[in-house]
């Protein structure tokens, strides 16, 4: 119902206002895959949302203002490879195109020995994003889930084309030890 609501919404408008949206307290991780050669912003209040992860393939145009994403903590170790999920922000493919508007954190707590989940803006190789900003105030903060960085691959893997190229972009990564 969720992916059919969201279909929906992308076909109607290009901004999908995630201000009241409240993940279900089932511990469950909700992810949408949106595609190809798409146009949408994604935007919030600062508010931090937990488990919902978004999922883009190639030539996007992605714009993302005062969004707060914080994908579950599940893991206890680098090498807890069953339990899996999306970065809250995952591209697949090449000629993705990331905009900053306003103050943005995004925090992975997955990662995955075998599917490049690990960090926070996933860009795993094969792929590339190109990250500018709206102005030169506008902000990233992209902290990595177990054992994995901040923006590219995941844990123990290649990160994919990664181009930064305006606003201020802040990116840990994190180990479990």
């Amino acid at each position: 119902m969720k992916r059919k609501v969201l279909s929906l919404l992308l076909s109607v408008c290009e901004v999908i206002d995630l201000s009241s949206f409240n993940a279900p307290e089932d511990n469950k991780a909700y992810t949408f895959a949106m595609g190809s050669n798409k146009t949408i912003t994604l935007k919030s209040n600062g508010a931090e949302i937990q488990n919902v992860a978004f999922v883009f393939g190639t030539n996007n145009n992605i714009t993302i203002e005062n969004l707060n994403i914080k994908t579950a903590d599940n893991h206890v170790d680098c090498d807890d490879s069953n339990k899996k999920g999306y970065s809250p922000l995952h591209f697949t493919g090449l000629g993705n195109n990331l905009t900053l508007v306003g103050e943005n954190t995004l925090t992975s707590g997955q990662t995955s020995n075998t599917k490049d989940y690990g960090a926070a803006v996933g860009v795993p190789f094969g792929a590339g994003l190109t990250i500018t900003a709206a102005s030169t105030t506008d902000v990233l903060t992209a902290i990595g889930g177990a054992c994995s960085t901040g923006i590219g691959g995941g844990n123990f893997r290649a990160s994919g084309t990664i181009t930064i190229n305006g606003g201020t972009v802040t990116v840990e990564g994190s180990r479990v030890t």
